[in-house]
């Protein structure tokens, strides 16, 4: 519906397992949304606030 492709897409989620695997299976770039410090060995990029999301979008551009 967005008219990218899945490379072109980031997906972020709160929950490493559900959001994370899925997204990285699916091929979409993963980002963590994990304030409280759940998950602290992620293998991706994590977040802790939803305002950073516009600062990796500028990266990934």
């Amino acid at each position: 519906m967005a008219g990218t492709s899945a490379q072109e897409t980031m997906y972020v989620g709160d929950n490493y397992f559900a959001d994370i695997v899925g997204s990285r299976r699916a091929g979409l770039m993963p980002v963590l949304y994990d304030p409280i410090s759940l998950f602290p060995d992620a293998d991706c990029t994590t977040i802790k606030a939803l305002a950073e999301i516009p600062i990796l979008l500028q990266s990934a551009a």
